[in-house]
């Protein structure tokens, strides 16, 4: 009977373990697919922030089950006692930051954050295998400095325009928290509006 019943736990464990594995693959593929200049800006961009924090708060839950598993199943020493406590503390910080900015812009996400930036740079970063992530940034009327992914074309848009003479104005609206942007609109002049 005793030997029924760990074999029974440690099946449970086992199927347990492989759904968060196979959870955390997938998200890890979307995040990894997903992870191009294309899906930078908008509810896109917010789904992919999303897809991270899943995928990592699912890593700590994961390890954290592990532990509580191996606590309730074992009477062992104070030193495994503390380890395992001491992932689960770490698994529930884990998942507290991975998850906090995205809960709080979920206010936002029907009424982003709006304002105006002067002062753009705009900046290209190729990575190790080709692939390319672009940034602009700006400073708001308020003095505030902003940095936000944006796409290739919203990227090569404001590079053209800023050629074009005139001090370029980026009329944004945004995500606080994550700092991601939901629209963008360019326009020249000496004032923005």
């Amino acid at each position: 009977m005793k030997t029924e019943g760990k074999t029974r736990s440690r099946v449970i464990l086992i199927v347990l373990a492989a759904i968060c594995l196979a959870v955390w693959l997938a998200c890890g593929a979307a995040v990894f697919f997903a992870d191009s200049p294309a899906f930078a800006m908008g509810m896109a961009g917010f789904a992919r922030q999303a897809l991270r924090g899943a995928g990592w708060t699912l890593l700590a839950a994961a390890a954290a089950a592990y532990c509580a598993l191996t606590l309730r199943r074992r009477s062992d020493s104070a030193k495994t006692v503390l380890v395992c406590a001491a992932v689960i503390l770490a698994g529930c910080a884990l998942a507290f930051f991975s998850l906090r900015d995205l809960v709080l812009d979920l206010p936002y996400l029907s009424r982003p954050a709006a304002a105006s930036l002067h002062q753009l740079r705009f900046a290209e970063d190729i990575l190790h295998d080709g692939a390319a992530s672009y940034t602009l940034e700006g400073v708001s009327e308020e003095g505030g400095r902003f940095s936000f992914s944006v796409t290739h074309d919203a990227y090569l848009a404001g590079l053209e325009q800023s050629r074009g003479g005139g001090e370029l104005w980026a009329q944004i609206t945004y995500l606080p928290h994550t700092d991601i942007l939901f629209s963008l609109e360019y326009e020249t002049g000496s004032t923005a509006g």
